[in-house]
């Protein structure tokens, strides 16, 4: 499956065109997944973000690499597997096989971080590094050659609708600044909305992971929202 992963540094005044909103399955209707991910392709969505859980890096169990399988013949769209798990290596090859194009560890889970990213790029799979809101940016400065997204947490995980996290801005902008040219897309995850996400794109971040604040909401429909949060984070790169 074909799709970029560009620094947006390199071309800055077209951003836009590599800004991506990715759909938290986490926060829909367990009971309607195969619905909600045709529903989202069509109202305009871009990726795929599937919170797998081990309930001991964080105290929760959502989410498993069966999902990822059960959905991937759905839709053409990308499909991240965030792996919320401790020593993550021995579920990286399940989440390949079950069909995850970018897989994402945590940077305070692994024991190698190294070992666990060349096992992902042996795989053929694009590199995601999380790093938990109390996590410095600088933690993965030696690890950039074998990182293509850097996801900030916004908030504490494990949950949706957790508080964002204010001293995250600066994070944000540090790590772009810090990916030196490298074409390293920076993500964001955790409590993005309205509220927050035009300061947030201006700060540097590309991939949006939009959960009950941003998307999953009864009140408006996924077209409506995935518009409206595009039209704001794009007003945050002219900003920048």
């Amino acid at each position: 499956m074909e799709y970029t992963f560009v620094n947006a540094n390199k071309i800055h005044r077209t951003r836009e065109n590599f800004l991506v909103m990715s759909a938290s399955m986490m926060c829909a209707d367990s009971g309607k997944l195969a619905e909600t991910v045709k529903e989202l392709e069509q109202a305009g969505i871009d990726w795929f973000h599937f919170d797998i859980m081990d309930g001991r890096f964080v105290p929760n169990i959502v989410m498993s690499h069966q999902h990822v399988k059960d959905l991937r013949n759905l839709t053409e769209k990308p499909f991240e597997a965030h792996l919320m798990v401790e020593n993550p290596e021995w579920i990286i090859e399940k989440a390949a096989e079950s069909g995850a194009d970018i897989i994402t560890i945590h940077y305070e889970a692994c024991k190698d971080l190294a070992a666990a990213l060349k096992k992902i790029k042996s795989l053929g799979r694009h590199t995601g590094v999380a790093i938990n809101p109390e996590t410095p940016v600088a933690a993965l400065k030696n690890s950039l050659d074998d990182i293509d997204m850097i996801t900030i947490m916004c908030v504490k995980p494990g949950f949706a609708g957790n508080k964002f996290v204010e001293h995250v801005y600066p994070k944000i902008k540090e790590a772009r600044d810090m990916t030196g040219g490298r074409p390293i897309r920076i993500g964001v995850d955790g409590n993005i909305g309205r509220h927050n996400i035009e300061k947030i794109s201006s700060s540097g971040a590309d991939v949006f992971v939009l959960g009950t604040t941003g998307l999953f909401r009864k009140d408006i429909p996924f077209e409506k929202s995935i518009s409206q949060m595009k039209d704001l984070a794009f007003s945050g790169i002219r900003q920048d």
